[in-house]
């Protein structure tokens, strides 16, 4: 499905309460790259591209999200940002936008969820060694243009993901970041 597609989300979230009327957390992990260069050389298109996935599929998720867990008294979602979310750079300014737009959206939601039971937190990585950095038509470099051998792993990301599932009832994490080394 699409997850800046109202349609899609009520789908989902049906077939998740159908299984469980509980929802202990919720990983929000969509996103995309485009206008990888300067911000003078991007589109509009690559922009309303970028929001529509970024921003528009994290808000579609959380004010479903949100009511239910509430209602239950506790849960934990996580969404996937980026180090781009909390320090612009020199290229990539529409992806930078998307992922701020996304840390005003999940700090807006920790305060109307504090004290709830619910919590929610970014998980903000550096670069992530996956194939989309040498695939063109999902928005990446050219083959070869970035040397990927030092960044994060799948695995790193997915393991402070975890960590912030599984905090303690005394504990409330707002964000992890990675950086590469």
């Amino acid at each position: 499905g699409d997850v800046a597609a109202e349609a899609d989300c009520e789908r989902l979230m049906r077939e998740c309460l159908s299984h469980s009327q509980t929802i202990h957390a919720a990983i929000l992990n969509a996103g995309i790259g485009r206008g990888t260069g300067a911000l003078v050389d991007t589109t509009v298109a690559e922009l309303d591209e970028v929001l529509r996935t970024n921003v528009r599929g994290v808000y579609l998720f959380l004010v479903r999200l949100m009511p239910v867990m509430r209602r239950q008294g506790h849960g934990q979602i996580v969404v996937t940002s980026s180090v781009k979310g909390i320090r612009a750079g020199p290229t990539g300014a529409i992806y930078c936008a998307s992922k701020y737009a996304v840390e005003g959206l999940v700090a807006s939601a920790r305060c109307e969820l504090k004290g709830s039971g619910v919590k929610i937190g970014t998980v903000n990585p550096a670069g992530v060694a996956t194939p989309w950095w040498e695939d063109r038509a999902r928005g990446g470099w050219e083959p070869g243009a970035k040397d990927i051998s030092k960044f994060l792993t799948a695995d790193d990301v997915a393991a402070s993901i975890v960590m912030m599932c599984q905090q303690g009832d005394k504990s409330d994490i707002s964000r992890i970041v990675l950086e590469n080394v």
